[in-house]
């Protein structure tokens, strides 16, 4: 890989959206606990795209960004660059 900035960029991008997603969806469903104007059908709804949303926040997002590091990480580029930085 030898765009290395642009995947690091991606990849604290993609954890920012992760912390974003979660508290925001977060901010949702207490404001659907509070609400109870809605049909029950719509509010279950919303509760479950927030939920889903919620757990890719979690888990999906920062496993990707994870898994973009760890290439940089492993790539000749990044490795010449910590050698040449090292000495």
């Amino acid at each position: 890989m030898k765009l290395t900035g642009a995947a690091v960029f991606l990849s604290a991008l993609n954890i920012f959206l992760s912390i974003t997603a979660s508290l925001g969806n977060a901010l949702i469903l207490v404001a659907l606990h509070k609400k109870s104007s809605l049909h029950p059908p719509t509010k279950l709804l919303f509760q479950c795209l927030a939920i889903t949303d919620i757990c890719t926040g979690v888990i999906s997002q920062p496993l990707f960004a994870v898994s973009i590091l760890e290439q940089v990480i492993k790539s000749d580029q990044f490795k010449k660059g910590f050698i040449i930085y090292k000495q």
